[in-house]
């Protein structure tokens, strides 16, 4: 990966703390956990967008509070933002040895069930 990359990755990390929007923690997830050795960051990341999963019935959506990048909003914006928050967290999951998500209380109830299906 590039040095762009890498740079554009260390502007974000300390304004993590700052978003609570699943969308962006998400696509954050994922850039980080392509970088090799960057499991701290994508740990972060992770446990914040678990944390912000919501419980509707028996399954979990994340709530949209913006369009999307692709300008999905409402109902079509939601299972955008739901899916790429799944895809995180599975890709989290399978590289949970190196990082420890299963301290964020929600990660278990969200990825194992999804991983069986």
């Amino acid at each position: 990966m590039s040095t762009a990359v890498d740079r554009a990755l260390a502007y974000l990390a300390p304004r993590l703390n700052l978003t609570s929007q699943p969308y962006a923690l998400a696509t954050y997830t994922q850039a980080a956990l392509a970088r090799d050795g960057d499991h701290t960051r994508a740990q972060e990341a992770a446990r914040k967008l678990a944390a912000l999963a919501q419980r509707q019935g028996s399954g979990l959506f994340w709530h949209l509070r913006t369009n999307t990048t692709f300008h999905g909003w409402g109902r079509a914006g939601r299972l955008e933002t739901t899916a790429l928050a799944v895809e995180a967290l599975a890709a989290a999951e399978g590289a949970s040895r190196r990082i420890e998500l299963n301290r964020c209380p929600n990660f278990a109830s969200i990825v194992r069930p999804i991983a069986r299906r």
